[in-house]
């Protein structure tokens, strides 16, 4: 599996959990941030596989800590568990990548 084809079903997956399925009325809306916080881990997780990268699969598992969490914070705040989620599980690993990406080629 590429990188490129979890990208793809992930992007469906979110598009499936987080717009189709509520307006399809299968969940409440309160359930849409814990099931794409899983999903995310997932991506995150399997990217570091992927790469074998550990940082990414301990991104993974913060994600799937942030689901947890989000289970027992009311639904109204669960938006606000996101925003660490995203700076230290996603942007602070895409920035060490890119930096690892362009000291490589630097290299080379």
């Amino acid at each position: 599996m590429t990188s490129k084809n979890l990208s793809i079903s992930g992007g469906a997956a979110f598009v499936l959990l987080g717009l189709i399925f509520p307006l399809l009325k299968v969940y409440s809306a309160e359930a849409i941030s814990v099931l794409v916080t899983t999903i995310g881990g997932v991506l995150i997780f399997m990217a570091g596989a992927i790469y074998e990268w550990n940082l990414l699969k301990w991104c993974g598992l913060l994600w799937w800590l942030g689901a947890l969490a989000m289970v027992l914070i009311p639904g109204a705040y669960r938006g606000l568990c996101l925003i660490p989620l995203i700076i230290f599980g996603y942007l602070v690993p895409g920035f060490i990548f890119k930096t690892k990406y362009k000291n490589n080629n630097q290299l080379n």
